[in-house]
């Protein structure tokens, strides 16, 4: 019963290592960012509101988001990993990858990459757009409203 037990659990853990392999699944890799200071400026954690478009349930149950030393480092629980970062005037967008479980279908963790394009507003908000990108595909953006809590 054990030995079959055993063979069941390292049969299920190989066809996931197989399953992984074969999509493409890989480490995220730091990248060295040195943000300019109107990113650092925006440091801080954000209530993000969806105004339209895409799937809200890509948020999470925590719509949250922290921007800390100019970088987008956390959505929700997920810590991110920080990519990349352009600032033109008002404009910033922000690229962070993270290791998410993205459904039953699949249930390991697969690379996600989180793109944030907004425009900061007079009042201190952040308004513009989110995607999010896995296994060669692109979510339709999320229209969204970020206010600083």
């Amino acid at each position: 019963m054990i030995g079959r037990n055993w063979k069941s659990l390292l049969g299920g853990i190989f066809a996931c290592f197989v399953v992984a392999v074969s999509v493409g699944c890989q480490t995220i890799t730091p990248v060295n960012l040195t943000p300019p200071q109107s990113a650092i400026d925006r440091d801080g954690t954000y209530l993000i509101t969806v105004t339209g478009g895409g799937d809200p349930g890509d948020l999470g149950t925590d719509p949250t988001l922290v921007i800390a030393g100019g970088l987008l480092t956390k959505l929700g629980a997920t810590d991110m990993t920080p990519q990349a970062i352009t600032v033109t005037g008002a404009n910033y967008i922000w690229v962070s990858a993270a290791s998410k479980v993205l459904s039953s279908q699949i249930p390991f963790p697969v690379t996600t990459t989180v793109t944030l394009n907004v425009d900061l507003q007079g009042n201190g908000t952040l308004v513009g757009t989110m995607t999010f990108s896995a296994l060669g595909q692109t979510s339709n953006p999320l229209s969204v409203t970020l206010a600083k809590q």
